[in-house]
């Protein structure tokens, strides 16, 4: 199996490289801007997007790349703050444009087999900056 992270800043990449290394697995490291991202059609066999946060038409754009590059039969996961996550203060971003609704993965993924769908409240302890009682959007869908 091969896994590769995409993150746009190398401080990021390079927490992925460490924790690889001390799990004694292999992961393919690449600096992406999903603004400017090349999505290849029918290309991952997954993707997972935890805590991921993009502006609106980013988030919209990236959706969009995602559901493209799945192979068929290939699953999506995601699991992101939602717009109701501000008053939580418990981690995330600080602005709503950059926050998750439930429409961004029930529309997109429409012609989807939607696996797993929550919205609501949970705990994170997930660090210094995603610790608390959270408020998130939990996402599987599986490519027809």
């Amino acid at each position: 199996m091969s896994v590769t992270a995409w993150d746009y800043a190398e401080s990021g990449l390079d927490k992925v490289d460490k924790l690889a290394a001390q799990q004694g697995v292999s992961v393919d490291t690449e600096m992406v801007d999903l603004a400017e991202a090349k999505w290849q059609q029918n290309h991952w066999d997954g993707i997972v997007n935890v805590f991921g946060h993009f502006p609106g038409k980013v988030r919209q754009k990236t959706l969009k790349g995602v559901k493209e590059a799945i192979k068929p039969g290939g699953y999506f996961i995601a699991e992101v703050y939602s717009h109701y996550q501000i008053p939580y203060q418990s981690g995330g971003p600080k602005e709503l444009d950059f926050l998750y609704q439930p429409e961004d993965f029930l529309q997109e993924f429409r012609d989807w087999r939607i696996l797993h769908f929550f919205m609501g409240e949970v705990t994170r302890h997930e660090g210094d900056f995603h610790n608390g009682l959270s408020h998130v959007i939990q996402f599987v869908g599986q490519k027809p």
